[in-house]
């Protein structure tokens, strides 16, 4: 066996229907393109999008180049010569920036860039940092930390938020329901016991009047 006994698999490939060839193979007088249109014409057909002359879908769409990513990460900047308002050998930390007003969002990083000049030596703590701005922060003796894992989190911690909130009334609920069904059950054996009692003293009673029947006769 050869190169030249090679065959393609059955069913693999198939002749290329020959139209406009006589009405006996099926496909002639009209080619199997129908009678009469633009679309039986002879030339270059209909390009991509072309709707029957209407405006066109991909003119209709706003010019609006590529996409906004919906999960992106905004940060809040701030300026290293900002920073020139607080004490020298400082560490700024995200709260003293809230206080200072130099940013205006705690649920949102913070980035400092690398705007203005600084004079002093700090230890600033931001979500991210430009290259250019923790080389001047350095360049002044100061050190520029990168807020990773938990230190990142921003705003206000709270426990759970509202869903905490709504579990710890569920917790203070379920022990409210807990201590009440202990008081009905401890209601509940009382009354049992009560009941028991009673029906002991009328046993004893009914046996005693028996007894006293029993002497009389």
């Amino acid at each position: 066996m050869d190169l030249s006994q090679l065959r393609p698999a059955a069913g693999a490939t198939r002749e290329r229907k020959r139209v406009g060839r006589g009405n006996a193979s099926g496909q002639g007088t009209t080619a199997g393109r129908g009678t009469k249109g633009q679309k039986s014409r002879s030339g270059k057909p209909l390009h991509p999008g072309f709707e029957g002359g209407q405006f066109p879908l991909y003119r209709r769409l706003a010019k609006k180049r590529g996409f906004t990513n919906r999960f992106r990460t905004e940060y809040e900047p701030v300026n290293v010569g900002e920073l020139a308002r607080f004490e020298a050998n400082a560490t700024v930390t995200h709260e003293m920036l809230l206080g200072a007003g130099l940013v205006k969002h705690p649920s949102m990083p913070v980035k400092v860039l690398s705007g203005g000049e600084l004079d002093r030596a700090l230890t600033v703590r931001a979500h991210k940092f430009s290259a250019a701005a923790a080389e001047k922060i350095r360049a002044a003796g100061g050190r520029a930390e990168s807020l990773e894992g938990d230190d990142a989190v921003v705003g206000v911690k709270r426990r759970g938020g509202r869903n905490g909130a709504q579990a710890d009334t569920g917790e203070a609920d379920a022990g409210e329901a807990t201590e009440t069904a202990t008081a009905q059950a401890d209601t509940g054996q009382a009354r049992s016991g009560g009941t028991k009692a009673t029906e002991t003293e009328t046993t004893e009673t009914e046996t005693a009047r028996g007894n006293g029947d029993s002497d009389t006769e």
